[in-house]
């Protein structure tokens, strides 16, 4: 569903949580990557609770989002339209 509504410039990532849980895990990590891979998603594997490669998620997401170019307007943006509609300035 995700290829079908999102638009080109979408970061997927996929996030196998509780790599602190080994023991009870239910997805084996090469059949998440190997998805992710099919996918074209970014794969980490992380724990919330000890903050194994939480910021790494972060980081490799914001590298992944698509850069501006000087083709791209500020005014095609959807929330810069939204303001300039509603007169607000924040």
């Amino acid at each position: 569903q995700l290829n079908q509504y999102a638009t080109e410039q979408n970061v997927i990532c996929i996030c196998g949580n509780k790599t602190d849980m080994e023991d009870k895990r239910e997805v084996d990590g090469a059949v998440a990557r190997a998805y992710a891979n099919e996918i074209g998603a970014i794969y980490l594997e992380t724990s919330a609770k000890t903050a194994n490669n939480v910021g790494d998620l972060f980081v490799q997401t914001v590298q992944n989002l698509p850069s501006l170019t000087d083709e791209d307007s500020e005014s095609d943006s959807p929330i810069i339209a939204r303001q300039e509609e509603s007169g607000c300035g924040c």
